[in-house]
């Protein structure tokens, strides 16, 4: 019997030009030597006119407890928690990435909703949008098992843009 899983990273939605890099299937779940990962438990959103933080709570393998990775800043006036059941898996994200105006410097994600699926009941529910701003941008929508976030934030605290890790 094989243990072989298939991950897949998205593209980058957003900024390819923020200042920091995050990346988590490697700086958490030590990837691709090994794979620690087995669900996102929690996902915190800081936004305001755009997603300023997420803060992701994964549940790791073997016991080994959960680990939070923060990216962005602390500003933005809103503040979402969604607490995933262990049931519930992360299916699907789906925002707008765009120039919002010259305050937040170059693009940005600035509106995300995430799809959340119940696999004992089978249920579905969409947490979001977070973010208000308005203006047109390019949407994005990823619809996979999601194990992992990547992306990039800027200087100035916010995030600039996403990318994700889908498992088979």
């Amino acid at each position: 019997m094989s243990t072989d899983i298939k991950v897949t990273q998205t593209v980058l939605y957003g900024s390819p030009d923020g200042a920091k890099a995050f990346d988590d299937l490697t700086g958490v779940a030590g990837w691709p030597v090994s794979q620690r990962l087995d669900r996102i438990k929690e996902i915190k959103v800081r936004h305001g006119d755009i997603v300023d933080n997420i803060t992701i709570t994964y549940e790791q393998q073997g016991g080994l407890g959960p680990t939070t990775q923060s990216h962005g800043g602390d500003t933005g006036a809103g503040v979402e928690d969604i607490c995933l059941a262990g049931t519930e898996r992360l299916v699907g994200i789906y925002g707008v990435a765009g120039s919002v105006s010259d305050a937040y410097g170059s693009t940005s994600i600035y509106k995300l909703s995430f799809v959340i699926a119940d696999h004992k009941n089978g249920s579905v529910k969409v947490k979001g949008p977070f973010g208000i701003a308005t203006q047109s941008g390019t949407t994005f929508s990823i619809t996979a098992n999601v194990l992992a976030f990547a992306g990039r934030t800027s200087n100035r605290n916010y995030l600039q843009a996403l990318s994700v890790y889908t498992q088979d």
